[in-house]
C-alpha cells in the first residue's frame, strides 16, 4: 500500500480516508463540493472486499455480500478499472459479486437528485434506497418507473448488455448497489442546461459548452459520463430558449 503516497487505502474493518476526483457545482471553474463517489483519482487496480469502507469524495462507502434472488449470500470484490466496453472514458469501480453502499446522510448530507452511469453484462444485482429492502433483478431497466425507498427511478439502455444511466428522482440518504458483471460509472448531480445562470438556455451556454468540448468539466457534463461531446450538446439543444 505504499506505494499510494498520496493516498490511503484500506486496512480491514477500518475507515481510511480515499481522495478521490472532485464532483464540481453547476457554476463555471468547478467549483467542488463533496457529494457523490467518483474513481478517477482512485489508483487503477485498487481492491475492496466485503467489510471494507473508504471515502471517495468525502462520501462513506462499505462493500457487503451480495444476496441472489433465491436468498444465496456470497462476497468477492470490487476494483477500480479503465477501459474495455462499460462505458465512459475514465476510472470506473468494478463489481464483482459484492455490494457497495453509499450512504450521502452520514458524508455530506441526502441529496436531492442523482445520476449514475453503469455497465451490466449478465448475472443478477440488487439495490436497496434509503435503507429499503434489497430488491433483486437482472436487467437495470427492470427499475424503470419503480419507486424504492421513496425515490422514483428512470433507467436508459438498461436491458441487454451494455452501458445505461440510472436516474434517482427524490431524497437520497443512502444508495446499495450490487452485481455479478456490474460496472458503477460516474455518480453525479445532474447539471442544469443554463450553464451561465442568465435565466435562459442560449448562445453565451452553447460557447461554454464547446469550450469544455472533450473535458470531463462536469458543468457542462450532463449525462454524467464523464466526458463533454455530441450528447451533451443534444441536451442542451433540446433545452434551448
Amino acid at each position: 500500500m505504499s506505494r499510494f503516497s498520496s493516498l490511503s487505502l484500506i486496512t480491514r474493518s477500518r475507515i481510511v480516508p480515499l481522495a478521490t476526483a472532485a464532483v464540481a457545482l453547476a457554476c463555471i471553474g468547478g467549483e467542488v463540493r463533496a457529494d457523490a463517489p467518483r474513481w478517477d483519482d482512485v489508483p487503477l487496480g485498487a481492491t475492496f472486499v466485503c467489510g471494507d469502507t473508504i471515502t471517495p469524495n468525502g462520501v462513506l462507502t462499505k462493500f457487503y455480500p451480495i444476496i441472489d434472488c433465491n436468498g444465496w449470500s456470497g462476497c468477492n470484490s470490487a476494483q477500480v478499472v479503465q477501459g474495455g466496453a462499460p462505458c465512459n472514458v475514465d476510472r470506473r469501480l468494478n463489481v464483482n459479486n459484492i455490494a457497495v453502499s453509499f450512504d450521502f446522510a452520514a458524508s455530506s448530507g441526502p441529496e436531492n437528485n442523482l445520476l449514475m452511469a453503469f455497465g451490466q453484462f449478465g448475472g443478477f444485482m440488487n439495490i436497496s434506497i434509503n435503507g429499503s429492502p434489497r430488491v433483486c433483478f437482472t436487467q437495470m431497466g427492470q427499475l424503470d418507473g419503480q419507486t424504492i425507498g421513496g425515490v422514483t427511478l428512470q433507467v436508459t439502455n438498461g436491458f441487454g448488455n451494455g452501458c445505461g444511466a440510472l436516474a434517482f428522482v427524490g431524497t437520497i440518504n443512502s444508495v446499495l448497489l450490487a452485481g455479478q458483471e456490474f460496472w458503477i460509472d460516474g455518480v453525479c448531480v445532474p447539471q442544469p442546461r443554463d450553464i451561465d445562470g442568465s435565466g435562459d438556455v442560449g448562445a453565451a451556454d452553447l460557447a461554454l459548452l464547446l469550450n469544455a468540448w472533450g473535458t470531463n468539466v462536469e458543468y457542462a457534463d450532463f449525462n454524467c459520463d464523464e466526458i463533454v461531446n455530441a450528447a451533451d450538446l443534444a441536451i442542451l439543444l433540446d433545452s434551448w430558449g
